[in-house]
Parts: C-alpha cells; sequence; structure tokens
C-alpha cells in the first residue's frame, strides 16, 4: 500500500483591473470614487456591482461628486455611460488630473514609508495601552495605494480621447408602454460592446429632474420597473464589472415619495446633502464647510457592527474646492463675544452726545 505526500494546490493570482484592489474589510473588489474623503467613508472605495444614490436640494454640488467619478474612470481606462442629460458637452466639463497634487501624494507616501520603517523598530518601546490613542478619522497616506485614485482641478479640463470608452444615452420615450426602453437598448448594446473583465461605470446625473425626463417617465409605474432593471443588470451581469452613481433633487421628490422609497431600496449606498444658505468665501473659495452630508445607507458595514445604519460616523460636513470634494466631521464654531461690544460701540459713534448738543 503506497502513500502519496498531499501537496498544496498552487492558484494563480488574480489579476485585478485597473483601478480596482480589495477592500480592507472583506476582500470585496473596490474602486475609487474619485474623491479620497469620499473613498474614507465609503470605507475604502465603491464596491463593484453596487448603486449609489446622492440626494440634494436645491443646489448643484452633486454634480462634482459625479463628475469625479466619471473622470477618475475615464483615467483608469474604465468605460462610461451617461443617462439622459446634457449629452457629449457634459464630458467637456469633467476635470483634469491635477499634476501638482499627484507629485506631493508620491512625496508624502515615500516620508510615510520610510517613517513607518522608524516606527516599527520604537513600537516595542511605547506601551501597549497607548498605541491606538493616536488614531484621527483622516485616512494615512500609506492606506491609498499609488495610482488607485486621482487628485483633479476644476479649474481645467480633462481631454477626452479618441480611445476612452463612453456612451450617451438617449431621453426617454413620451409614448408607448415603456418610456425607458431607448435608454435600457442603448445600456445593454454598451455593455454587449465592451470587453469581458471590463469596469463600467453608469452616471445618471439629475434622475427624475423634470429637464432630462417626461412627466410620463417620472411616474411610479415606469421608473420603478426602470430602476428594477437598472440593478439587475448591475447585480446580475458577470462578463462586466457594474458601479453605478445618480443624483436625485429632493426638492422635487422627497425620501417619502414612492420614487426615491424604491431607488433607496435598491440602492447599496444612500448619501444627501443638505448646503448651508450662506458661506462665506475669500477669493472665490469657501472658508468653511458649505453644508452637512448625510450618511444613509452603506455598501460596506461599519468596523464592529453589522447595520447599514451610519450613526456612528457623527455628523459630517463638505466642501466644494478648485481641488477636491473633502468630507469632514461636523463642529459648530465658537461663538464670537467681541461682536455684540463692536455693536454696541458702533451704535454710540453713529448716535450724538448731550455735550455736543446745542440749544
Amino acid at each position: 500500500m503506497s502513500f502519496k505526500r498531499k501537496t498544496a494546490v498552487q492558484t494563480t493570482p488574480i489579476e485585478l483591473p485597473k483601478g480596482v484592489r480589495l477592500s480592507p474589510k472583506d476582500a470585496r473588489w473596490i474602486t475609487s470614487s474619485g474623491s479620497t474623503s469620499f473613498d474614507y467613508y465609503l470605507l475604502g472605495g465603491i464596491p463593484l456591482r453596487s448603486l449609489l444614490v446622492v440626494e440634494e436640494d436645491s443646489t448643484d454640488y452633486s454634480s462634482v461628486l459625479l463628475k469625479f467619478f466619471a473622470a477618475e474612470g475615464l483615467l483608469q481606462d474604465h468605460a462610461v455611460w451617461l443617462g439622459p442629460s446634457m449629452g457629449e458637452p457634459w464630458f467637456r466639463q469633467l476635470p483634469a488630473e491635477n499634476e501638482r497634487a499627484a507629485k506631493s501624494e508620491e512625496s508624502k507616501s515615500s516620508e510615510s514609508s520610510s517613517f513607518s520603517n522608524s516606527a516599527q523598530q520604537n513600537r516595542m518601546k511605547i506601551a501597549w495601552r497607548y498605541e491606538n490613542t493616536s488614531k484621527t478619522k483622516v485616512p494615512a497616506p500609506d492606506a491609498i495605494p499609488p495610482g488607485f485614485t486621482h487628485a483633479f482641478d476644476l479649474t481645467k479640463r480633462l481631454t477626452i480621447g479618441s480611445k476612452m470608452m463612453k456612451a450617451v444615452s438617449p431621453f426617454p420615450l413620451e409614448t408607448g408602454s415603456n418610456p425607458f426602453i431607448p435608454v435600457l437598448e442603448s445600456l445593454t448594446r454598451f455593455l454587449a460592446s465592451l470587453k469581458p473583465g471590463t469596469v463600467c461605470r453608469l452616471v445618471l446625473p439629475s434622475l427624475l429632474s423634470p429637464a432630462f425626463y417626461s412627466i410620463r417617465a417620472t411616474q411610479p409605474q415606469h421608473f420603478i420597473r426602470f430602476i428594477h432593471s437598472l440593478s439587475s443588470l448591475i447585480k446580475c451581469t458577470t462578463s462586466v464589472h457594474i458601479v453605478c452613481m445618480c443624483s436625485v433633487p429632493s426638492t422635487l421628490f422627497s425620501r417619502d415619495c414612492e420614487q426615491v422609497y424604491w431607488l433607496e431600496s435598491l440602492a447599496s449606498g444612500v448619501f444627501s446633502l443638505h448646503p448651508f444658505p450662506i458661506t462665506e468665501t475669500i477669493n472665490g473659495l469657501a472658508t468653511q464647510p458649505q453644508g452637512l452630508f448625510r450618511i444613509h445607507k452603506l455598501p460596506l458595514p461599519l468596523p464592529f457592527t453589522n447595520t447599514d445604519n451610519s450613526s456612528e460616523a457623527g455628523d459630517l460636513s463638505f466642501t466644494v474646492s478648485k481641488r477636491r470634494f473633502t468630507i469632514e466631521p461636523w463642529v459648530l464654531p465658537p461663538l464670537d463675544e467681541e461682536e455684540p461690544e463692536k455693536k454696541t460701540s458702533n451704535k454710540d459713534k453713529s448716535q450724538p452726545s448731550l455735550k455736543s448738543i446745542e440749544f
């Protein structure tokens, strides 16, 4: 009777597409949204085969997130499909890559790697209970692999090359049983033309807006059917990895209406922007946060929890500048005690004194 030694089966490592890495939480494939702070609160990035919904009031800050999302895809050689909107001119408004920020991030990553090597040598000198006290909510530079995300500049425009894979969807029909037939047909044709293993990003700006969708297309019986078909394409397509991000005007369609309710239930992540009425600016740059950023649903559960609720994240705020979309914890500014004194002094100067009055 002969015995054979059991040998480990050698498997070849799977090559990830460009711009895709494994999630540090559950090893799912994730990609960047184009904003490092947004990726941080997404727990590393956007998981593939997910649908993100961004709700906003009367302002248009959500368009910056969608443009960063699309520009990041084009720079990573991903395919980008644009839903019913402005059409081809929308791609001409995409921001270009900020080369200075990319060089500074590379220098920071090299400095952080050298610092981490020296820190490992001195780690035994620090008490173990004080090791985790210096952790903050700002992502470390070495936590983001090089080439995973890019920095953009809104003042410059991205040059659209002929080799970039992009497509534009037609508008929904105003007649017929299903007004979204041309939209779904253009999406299926675009997905069939892509090579297997390609990452495709779907962008749907101003979903349900009357500027791009007819009144008949926004009816619940038609829109809910379209959302079900879209989510099934995102989750059930195996040859192509699909990621979708859309924005919804919450002033026209609140979270209580039937269309937004089904959209949130089928979505993987739901976020909302609540801009402030007045923001202070200096030379066109915002000096304070421009609004509140709320997380209603996350594609990945928060650490140490199994729920999708983001109450542990706390109150967040967002700031849109020329080069980034920043999400930070929201803290109320301190009250100025000198303002009432200045107001009273100004009033005293404006009123004439009794000694100066002559009868």
